[in-house]
């Protein structure tokens, strides 16, 4: 189910996970549907952010930041994770359209992440997000639109040509945005030295969290750099001079600094469903996440997140792992 290695810590961490002893998964049943409480939605909460890929034919991409070439469109991508109002209010909607879920969702206050919903969950949601906003849905099976996570089968689901909705990230899309810096070469932290030159836009290099001037590796041990972008817990249990954790998911959105392009979190609070699905050893679908937090991993910080991802089973629900969506530019 690994794709890629992070070291023990974080197969530790996955290991559990996936057997439910961290975070836990929350399975799906037949009773009727609950409804997720309401809280006040923000503009920061629906804000898109532009990313002009098409400017672009080369990018720094991978953990050895190799220049490669790419043919993209422009997008637009969510400034922050989807929070817990955004998802009930969509939630809600949905439901009186006929829409249905595997989980309802938790987050710890409604400017948070949510988390605890799958992939299939997302995608629904996506849907439901798009069609509440007269934009056309993206995911389909069979040239339905999907409006039943009980009933999705990840490895049939398909995007509708030409659809304008929202959908999950690619890895591109994700590492873009995460590490677009700007034409104007940067002048603070080491950042200053690394940063990567590629199509006339600096890049933020494979071993910085999106928007820090200091490497993650570099920072050790006290974070200064990445801290302003990213959100860290020091365990209870951990000595005065123990390294700092990276929290888990319970951080309002947007209270640290946000990257060049002005996103937020692209390097903590949750970690967020990708849109790369394959199939494990046992036939199942999983779906790969990136960006934010992996406890005792600071390594899942920096941009190189993206390409040495983890795959989850996409019709389970993991604590930690949230979400955000793009949408094409036409």
């Amino acid at each position: 189910m690994r794709i890629g290695q992070r070291g023990t810590m974080r197969q530790m961490t996955i290991a559990l996970l996936c057997a439910g002893l961290i975070g836990g998964v929350v399975q799906a049943n037949n009773t009727a549907p609950k409804v997720p409480p309401k809280g006040k939605i923000t503009s920061v909460m629906t804000q898109m952010i532009l990313v002009p890929a098409s400017r672009v034919q080369s990018v720094p991409l991978g953990v050895r930041d190799q220049v490669t070439k790419v043919n993209m469109k422009d997008f637009r991508i969510m400034k922050s994770e989807v929070t817990g109002a955004l998802w009930s209010d969509v939630y809600v909607w949905a439901i009186e359209k006929g829409y249905k879920f595997q989980h309802i969702g938790e987050h710890a206050g409604t400017g948070k992440p949510i988390t605890r919903i799958s992939w299939n969950d997302a995608i629904v949601w996506a849907n439901a997000y798009s069609e509440k906003s007269a934009f056309t849905p993206v995911y389909r099976t069979n040239k339905h639109v999907l409006k039943d996570a009980h009933r999705v089968k990840a490895l049939d689901v398909v995007v509708a040509p030409g659809a304008n909705g929202y959908q999950l990230p690619t890895h591109k899309q994700w590492e873009l945005a995460a590490r677009w810096i700007g034409k104007t070469k940067p002048t603070r932290g080491m950042l200053k030295e690394h940063a990567i030159s590629a199509s006339g836009v600096y890049w933020t290099p494979a071993g910085y969290a999106s928007g820090a001037m200091i490497s993650i590796h570099e920072d050790i041990p006290e974070y200064k750099g990445t801290f302003e972008v990213a959100s860290f817990v020091r365990q209870k249990d951990f000595p005065k001079n123990a390294q700092l954790m990276p929290q888990n998911s319970d951080r309002t959105v947007c209270t640290k600094r946000s990257n060049a392009l002005k996103i937020c979190d692209m390097s903590g609070n949750a970690l967020e469903w990708g849109s790369t699905v394959k199939r494990n050893e046992r036939g199942e679908g999983i779906a790969t996440v990136f960006g934010g937090h992996e406890a005792n991993d600071l390594s899942a910080l920096g941009v190189e997140s993206v390409s040495t991802s983890d795959y989850y089973k996409t019709n389970q629900a993991y604590k930690g792992i949230g979400f955000r969506l793009v949408r094409n530019v036409p």
